[in-house]
């Protein structure tokens, strides 16, 4: 647990300057903040995609989304064990 002086709790911006976060950490949260920014959209985007385009559509424009999203998580986790 860190230790902060002033009796306050410790922010996330203290987390990530103290020595306990390896490098694998800093991997695993930038894979998911690339799989999070391209994944599906949200409930409401996709029940106007299926109100205006059909079903159909809807589904083949989710799949692409998680298709690109696991593509960019991939090549992230590809570059940064490259480099970390």
């Amino acid at each position: 647990m860190l230790k902060i002086r002033d009796g306050r709790s410790p922010s996330l911006i203290d987390s990530f300057k103290s020595d306990h976060c390896k490098p694998a950490e800093y991997l695993k949260i930038n894979i998911f903040t690339v799989f999070v920014v391209f994944d599906i959209p949200c409930l409401p985007i996709q029940a106007v995609l299926r109100r205006e385009l059909g079903t159909r559509l809807m589904l083949i424009i989710a799949g692409i989304t998680m298709m690109v999203a696991l593509s960019a998580a991939l090549l992230t986790r590809g570059l940064g064990s490259l480099f970390l």
